[in-house]
């Protein structure tokens, strides 16, 4: 499947009233595709892979700074999306265990189930509080709790057969929804049934049919709002549209513990186990199958980071985009592949004898036995029909087919 870019792209919609004060000019006047970087921009970006079932399943996290300004949130898709592929997960984040979770930091939750929002304080173990137990120095922001309405797909042909989504968040206008505070907002979604084929192509060595054990490599190249390559009829939006300067962009891979990482593209910061099954298993809404006490120990998850910087002039430089790249490799081997490869030297080891007996030469000649071997011959030349078609790198794939569908 054709698909027009590997990755997501995510942008914000202005509010129409700040778009138009915007250096006090007319619509044409406002060709900026970035907003404003201030020197406490607190945007961050936050994307979660998680290939614990097939197809897979792709987290969203965006802390916005200045939301006031922002009337909605786009996120561009490679794929055809449905609008119940699309899931809120604010009121999935109901704890302080799972918040602390997600953000691997200590947290104080604040919330209730009657409530569109709910507020998260950081609490930095190593600062000292005041006699009333509060910390002058936390962080905190406004987790939202959006309705299903909220969020609207569009799809967009792109030509020959090619399509991509288009999802937008709404976010609530000042003094409706949640309270008026300068801590940010942060919005969590999750996008189900992701296409593995969007970020990842495999390979495999050509005689893998040979042996008793193979080695599959993975590609995974996933692009977090990098704007090469991008079809046109995406980037050319409304005029309104802008992609944010952020502070941070996170991304985590969580994969197979059987793969192993053979190269890291650049910001690779690190892998850690999923050691809080209960939680995760809760936060991922996994089946009861998959709710044993050892399923989220199959799993490994890999983090990449582009964080801001301190540019030469003394300011601080917005993170623009995250190019993830990551080499895998699993090797796999079993009875299955043990007993083929033992059936196979077998049966290449019949016909290599019986081929000896059919040509062997009596008196000299080679052809003389040939004339009352026709049968023997013809069975050799089928089992060695049969050997080729097993080895035969489109013959894998065909069972490997015949048994998914079967599934």
């Amino acid at each position: 499947m054709d698909h027009p870019f590997s990755g997501i792209l995510v942008r914000y919609v202005l509010r129409p009233p700040l778009a138009a004060s915007n250096a006090g000019a007319s619509n044409a006047d406002l060709p900026k595709k970035e907003l404003p970087v201030s020197p406490d921009f607190t945007d961050e970006l936050h994307v979660n892979l998680w290939e614990v079932r097939n197809p897979s399943v792709l987290d969203i996290g965006i802390m916005i700074g200045k939301w006031q300004d922002i009337e909605s949130v786009i996120v561009d898709l490679p794929w055809e999306v449905a609008q119940d592929h699309v899931e809120d997960l604010g009121s999935r984040l109901n704890s302080e265990k799972t918040v602390a979770a997600i953000f691997n930091e200590i947290v104080r939750y604040n919330g209730s189930a009657d409530q569109l929002y709910a507020q998260i304080t950081f609490r930095p173990i190593d600062v000292e509080s005041d006699p009333r137990g509060n910390n002058q120095n936390a962080r905190s922001f406004t987790l939202l709790r959006l309705p299903g309405r909220n969020y609207s797909i569009e799809r967009i042909r792109l030509g020959q057969g090619v399509f991509s989504s288009q999802l937008r968040i709404k976010l609530p206008e000042r003094g409706t929804l949640v309270p008026e505070s300068t801590d940010p907002l942060y919005l969590r979604f999750r996008i189900d049934k992701v296409p593995q084929s969007v970020y990842s192509s495999s390979f495999a060595l050509a005689d893998r049919n040979l042996l008793s054990s193979s080695t599959t490599t993975r590609i995974i190249d996933f692009r977090i709002n990098v704007r090469r390559g991008i079809p046109d009829e995406i980037l050319a939006g409304h005029y309104l549209f802008r992609f944010p300067r952020l502070k941070k962009i996170h991304f985590f891979l969580t994969i197979d513990r059987t793969q192993v990482c053979n190269f890291e593209s650049q910001n690779f910061v690190g892998c850690r186990s999923l050691v809080d099954e209960k939680i995760w298993n809760e936060y991922l809404h996994t089946t009861p199958y998959e709710q044993k006490a050892e399923a989220m120990k199959r799993f490994l998850g890999y983090q990449w980071t582009a964080a801001s910087k301190i540019d030469s002039a003394g300011f601080l430089e917005g993170v623009k985009d995250l190019v993830v790249l990551g080499r895998f490799s699993s090797h796999v081997s079993n009875i299955a592949k043990t007993l083929r490869f033992v059936f196979l030297g077998l049966l290449f080891g019949m016909v290599g004898n019986g081929l000896w007996d059919v040509f062997k030469p009596i008196k000299g000649e080679y052809l003389a036995n040939l004339a009352d071997q026709h049968l023997a011959l013809f069975v050799l030349l089928l089992l060695l029909v049969i050997s080729l078609i097993c080895v035969w790198p489109w013959s894998r794939a065909w069972f490997e087919n015949r048994i998914r569908q079967r599934r």
